[in-house]
Formats: structure tokens, C-alpha cells, sequence
């Protein structure tokens, strides 16, 4: 499975694989999920929800890469 991601300076991604289906996803590393989790507890929100939440060992375009290259497109599909 080819995949092109937009790289940008946030963890909002836009996924676009080689049949033209794009996917939005959102990449967390644990140490980011925690300190985002931490700023929605203190705003009385208990939870961290994001829409096509992926989370890799580490924000690096290799690492979202090889987390793409190993989804199926069927796991993919449950992030539109």
C-alpha cells in the first residue's frame, strides 16, 4: 500500500493512499498523549478523543509512515 503524507506542522494529517481515498488521521506520540490528556482534565474534559487517532513511538515522518505502510485499508476506512 503506497501512501503520500501531508506534512505539516500539526498532528492533523490528511493520508492519501495509491486508489485515491484519502484519510484523515491524527498521530500522538505517549509522552503528547498524555500532556494533551492532562490539558482536557484541566478543562473538565476527562478524556481524549481525537477522530483517527494513531499513536507511534515518536512524531516523526518515518514513523507515520511505517504506521500507514502497516494498516490495512479496511482499518483505515473506520477514520472518514
Amino acid at each position: 500500500m503506497n501512501a503520500e503524507i501531508d506534512v505539516i506542522s500539526c498532528p492533523d494529517r490528511m493520508v492519501s493512499l495509491s486508489d485515491g481515498k484519502a484519510y484523515s488521521v491524527y498521530f500522538i506520540d505517549s509522552i503528547r498523549m498524555q500532556q494533551d490528556l492532562d490539558s482536557e482534565v484541566e478543562l473538565g474534559s476527562p478524556f481524549l478523543a481525537p477522530p483517527g487517532l494513531i499513536v507511534i513511538p515518536e512524531l516523526s515522518r518515518s514513523a507515520m509512515e511505517n504506521a500507514i505502510a502497516l494498516s490495512t485499508t479496511s482499518t483505515l476506512s473506520q477514520f472518514k
